[in-house]
């Protein structure tokens, strides 16, 4: 919602969301966020970098205090034996994941076969970060292409083809690591390159380079190389 605002408070020619619910054979995450369908070319490059990075930073002020509180009232533990008998889904890592963990359990974790049982709350708090790490991949029109557009003009077209690479690389070679072989497949149908704006010259203000170098800090924050993983018995 933080990128429609945005968008509209810029006068961009963008959608109401559309949420997008994700496969059945992960349906317990119920969406990947939403897709906003983009009319016209917007503006320029300020416009394309403040409406790509809004949503994230919204995403990221409600999900950070909730998964706090849901590390909270989160126990450690290892997986039980009925867990290793059917499987169980294992979520990823991310530098953010793992420093929260630190602060609410005062150890790094994973650790000596230890890790958080993760309540409700903090289940519902790590999928806003794995949306949020998926859409600001530097792709196409998610809220990542947006940033990159924004910040290398056409060049952003090789970093997209370079990160379709990179998700194929490490969804082939970590087992059970199919969600980042679903998202290349994704932007391949929904288009890798990012539509330029109507005005591609003016450069960008040294405030919107800051904030498009906050946008590369909440993806390397975020970024799990295994997001998602079905660990079978």
């Amino acid at each position: 919602m933080g990128h429609y605002v945005v968008g509209r408070l810029r006068h961009a020619p963008v959608s109401l969301p559309y949420f997008i619910p994700m496969p059945p054979f992960i349906s317990i995450i119920g969406t990947m966020g939403a897709v906003i369908v983009q009319r016209e070319p917007m503006e320029d490059r300020r416009t394309v970098l403040e409406v790509g990075i809004a949503g994230p930073l919204a995403g990221l002020v409600v999900a950070i205090p909730l998964l706090l509180y849901g590390l909270s009232l989160s126990a450690l533990g290892s997986p039980t034996p009925e867990m290793l008998a059917s499987g169980y889904l294992q979520e990823g890592n991310s530098l953010l994941y793992i420093a929260a963990k630190w602060l609410v359990f005062g150890r790094f974790l994973p650790s000596g076969g230890l890790d958080v049982q993760l309540s409700p709350v903090a289940w519902g708090a790590w999928i806003g970060l794995l949306v949020t790490m998926l859409n600001m991949l530097p792709i196409g029109q998610l809220d990542g292409g947006h940033v990159a557009y924004a910040l290398l003009g056409r060049r952003a077209d090789y970093l997209a083809y370079a990160t379709i690479g990179v998700c194929v690389v490490l969804g082939i070679l970590i087992p059970q690591n199919y969600t980042l072989l679903f998202l290349p497949l994704m932007a391949l149908v929904f288009g890798p390159r990012h539509p330029a704006p109507l005005n591609d010259i003016s450069r960008l203000s040294g405030r919107h380079i800051a904030l498009g170098i906050v946008g590369l800090c909440v993806f390397v924050l975020l970024f799990m190389p295994a997001p998602l993983m079905l660990v079978q018995p």
